[in-house]
């Protein structure tokens, strides 16, 4: 899930993305932070993102190339966390 980056330091925030915030309130659900979906118990989450996983694998070339497994991560992989190198 996109969300918003800070300007000056460059770390992602827990804050989503307007686009990501808009798709959650086309499928029901009210959250506009990344604690806000992992803290949800809702079922629709879970199995939205799961059903565009599913059309995307559809179209996969090798088994390789499908996603296997997925979870939403409390924070985005960044070079200024360390996940993420420039090299």
């Amino acid at each position: 899930m996109q969300v918003t980056v800070d300007r000056d330091t460059q770390e992602p925030q827990d804050e989503l993305a307007p686009t990501v915030v808009a798709w959650f309130q086309s499928i029901g659900v009210s959250v506009s932070t990344v604690s806000d979906v992992l803290s949800s118990d809702d079922e629709r989450i879970t199995r939205s993102i799961q059903d565009g996983i599913t059309r995307v694998n559809e179209h996969a070339i090798s088994r390789a190339q499908k996603v296997q497994k997925w979870r939403i991560l409390p924070r985005d992989f960044s070079i200024v966390n360390g996940e993420l190198g420039t090299h």
